[in-house]
């Protein structure tokens, strides 16, 4: 057998070289996470938990699913990992560091929950992105005031209401999603209104308008349960706080945010 020539040898050796190093390299990277056995992961096991050579994730041999994160840093954060049901995509999402502001046990019965949802068709991640893009209250009060206010009622109105919206609305639930609103924030702002029972009543009915404009511009069809307005009498309108003398407007807001786009933080009661 002839010997190959040199040149040809130094340069397979050459080849061999460059992919042992590149090999070498992508297992000592900082950023690559590290496989490692499931434990059983409980308080003090992950107090004892000690940063390597890059990120790791203890997986728990309980829970599938929940597990702890272990930065290089020595950061070390609560974490679920799970596939989309419909989609079969992998996601993560973090609950939350490890610290004194959530416990273990906290932990464990938050990754419970969440995976709970995934098992139910639910996808956490795309929950939270969700929920930092959903349209504020503060927002659907421009909307109304800019689409139906101004361009349809009278100056006095225009002005009723947005004094109303500045005074009362706003400053209690301006900065929440229209989906968190739920019938217990209604409820406590109606009974807030108590020394001024007519306010009380105009703000409320302002609330019903804004809601239904905001299902119909999402085109959705309305099918109150019966007629939303007060009956007009003044004993009616005067009563005082507390929702039980309108429950027909209630069971309105109730069935209106069940046929528009959004889902409600809790369930409105509408009995």
């Amino acid at each position: 057998m002839n010997d190959a020539p040199a040149h040809h040898f130094d340069r397979t050796l050459s080849g061999s070289l460059r992919k042992a190093c590149q090999m070498l390299s992508l297992l000592t990277a900082p950023s690559r996470q590290i496989a490692v056995p499931k434990l059983k992961l409980t308080k003090s096991t992950v107090e004892k938990l000690a940063p390597a050579g890059g990120e790791i994730i203890y997986w728990d041999e309980a829970i599938r699913g929940f597990g702890v994160r272990v930065k290089p840093n020595g950061t070390k954060s609560y974490v679920i990992q799970y596939r989309n049901r419909n989609t079969g995509r992998s996601k993560r999402k973090t609950i939350g560091h490890v610290g004194p502001l959530i416990s273990f046990a906290q932990a464990r019965s938050e990754a419970v929950r969440l995976l709970g949802e995934v098992v139910r068709g639910g996808d956490p991640v795309e929950d939270t992105r969700s929920a930092r893009q959903a349209e504020r209250m503060s927002e659907l009060a421009d909307q109304y005031l800019t689409h139906h206010a101004k361009p349809k009622k009278r100056t006095k109105s225009v002005a009723n209401d947005i004094s109303m919206l500045n005074a009362i609305i706003l400053p209690r639930l301006g900065k929440k999603a229209i989906a968190e609103v739920t019938h217990r924030d209604i409820q406590a702002l109606h009974n807030g209104l108590g020394a001024t029972p007519y306010r009380a009543n105009r703000t409320l009915a302002l609330l019903s308008k804004m809601f239904e404009l905001e299902a119909s511009r999402a085109r959705f069809p309305l099918r109150p349960c019966e007629n939303s307005g007060h009956s007009g009498k003044k004993d009616e309108s005067d009563r005082g706080p507390g929702l039980s003398h309108s429950p027909d407007l209630m069971r309105s807001f109730c069935h209106r945010r069940k046929q528009c786009r959004f889902r409600p933080a809790t369930i409105w009661s509408c009995a």
